[in-house]
């Protein structure tokens, strides 16, 4: 409670709270529930003055007082105050009694108390509600169970909740009804779409099916808890595409940060200022549009460059090379295939035509790893034995260019040496050993 007492200067806090108490037979997580919501109102609605809390012994039951010196409630809207989601005409910068007051009511009563309120517009407003003072039997079993009214169903609502409009979808996933019940209301005074349910299950199910924008998600659930329902997420979902907030009563600093680490966006501890949730939301919807707005501020851009022009060239180069990866790939075939092409005598053109179409070829296998250099004597006429050159070319890219990571050049060369032509295949290579070559000679 003391996170959320930080009153301004003009509005004093008071306690009236004996030391010399009975305990009292109640839930605390409840009763810290009840508290918390009828100072948030008083709060609300109180610019200056006081806020008191007292405390009494009323014979049996223990009486619990917020008493503020604000505008005040008039007498109609004092009949339906705790009405479900009932709210009193606020000022322009006032969110509106009634924020989970019909939850209040339900959780005292739930917890064997009643409550009630008065009120004069202009003086101030008194919530009164009573607890059940703890009898030493109810003490003894309180000492063996912590939290002996644990289990009281304070409300049970009927899930899922489905509350679609045109704004941004906000699911929430809390196994406390009440939770639920309380952040489904405000957020749709909000104006968001809201998806509630009570387990990570059903909310991965939701996500397979909607478009949620936000999930405010409990830490501590059973079943999937709330670190596994944003690991899970994660998965599917970066932490720009699908904030995720989660909700806590830990406060122990090694939890919030391992549930950061495994994607959450942000946390906040309950009891929840309503205010700071609303800012945490509309500061992460908007960090998300951004991040929308940018990659398709990117796309169309991108788009943009994309002109027919460009297309209709790049398919046509990627037809033409097509065509003449073809046509090299025929005229290999050709030359290995023929049994009676092996034997004959070839012109040197026509050799190294079939040494280009062989390294065309090996030229689209390796892309920038192979280079090729031709230093060729085009004056030429010489008839050679056919595949004299190209196996030779071959052996220089499969034993020295093909084992080296980086790739490599192969040179092939033809000139007039004096009276004859001197025909070089060289590459820059792993190298051959000298055993291999020794083989290789020998074939």
């Amino acid at each position: 409670m003391a996170a959320f007492v930080q009153t301004p200067d003009i509005i004093r806090l008071v306690c009236h709270i004996d030391e010399n108490l009975p305990p009292m037979y109640t839930d605390e997580v409840r009763f810290k529930q009840v508290l918390y919501n009828l100072l948030y109102n008083a709060f609300q609605y109180t610019e200056q003055g006081e806020i008191a809390v007292c405390v009494e012994v009323q014979g049996e039951m223990l009486e619990i007082q917020v008493r503020d010196t604000g505008i005040g409630i008039s007498e109609r809207d004092l009949e339906g105050i705790f009405t479900a989601f009932y709210r009193v005409a606020p000022k322009e910068h006032q969110r509106g009694l009634g924020l989970g007051l019909s939850i209040v009511k339900n959780i005292v009563e739930a917890l064997n108390g009643k409550i009630d309120v008065s009120s004069q517009l202009g003086v101030g407003t008194t919530f009164t509600f009573t607890m059940p003072i703890a009898i030493d039997a109810q003490l003894q079993v309180a000492a063996a169970n912590l939290s002996v009214v644990d289990h009281v169903e304070v409300l049970k609502l009927s899930l899922p909740i489905e509350h679609l409009v045109n704004g941004k979808t906000v699911l929430i996933v809390d196994d406390d009804h009440v939770n639920i019940k309380v952040l489904v209301d405000v957020l749709i005074q909000e104006g968001y779409s809201i998806i509630a349910v009570d387990n990570g299950l059903d909310a991965m199910d939701y996500l397979k099916t909607m478009k949620v924008d936000l999930l405010l998600v409990d830490l501590m659930m059973d079943g999937m808890s709330g670190y596994d329902l944003c690991s899970n997420v994660r998965e599917h979902y970066d932490m720009l595409e699908l904030p995720i907030i989660i909700l806590t009563a830990v406060v122990k600093h090694s939890d919030l940060v391992l549930s950061l680490q495994i994607g959450a966006n942000d946390y906040l501890q309950k009891p929840i200022n309503m205010d700071e949730l609303f800012i945490r939301i509309r500061s992460h919807l908007a960090v998300r549009q951004s991040s929308v707005e940018a990659i398709e501020d990117e796309l169309n851009f991108l788009s943009t460059q994309v002109t027919p022009h460009f297309v209709y060239h790049t398919l046509n180069t990627i037809i033409d090379q097509t065509r003449e990866a073809l046509y090299c790939l025929s005229t290999y075939f050709r030359a290995k295939l023929n049994v009676h092409y092996r034997h004959t005598s070839v012109s040197l053109e026509e050799e190294l035509e079939l040494v280009q179409a062989y390294l065309y070829i090996e030229k689209m296998h390796f892309g920038e790893r192979l280079s090729i250099k031709y230093d060729i004597d085009e004056t030429i006429d010489l008839r050679i034995p056919a595949l004299t050159i190209q196996p030779l070319v071959e052996n220089a890219i499969f034993h020295g260019i093909s084992k080296k990571q980086e790739g490599g050049t192969i040179e092939l060369s033809v000139q007039r040496d004096g009276g004859f032509v001197r025909i070089k295949i060289q590459d820059d290579g792993v190298g051959i050993s000298e055993a291999d070559q020794q083989r290789l000679v020998n074939q």
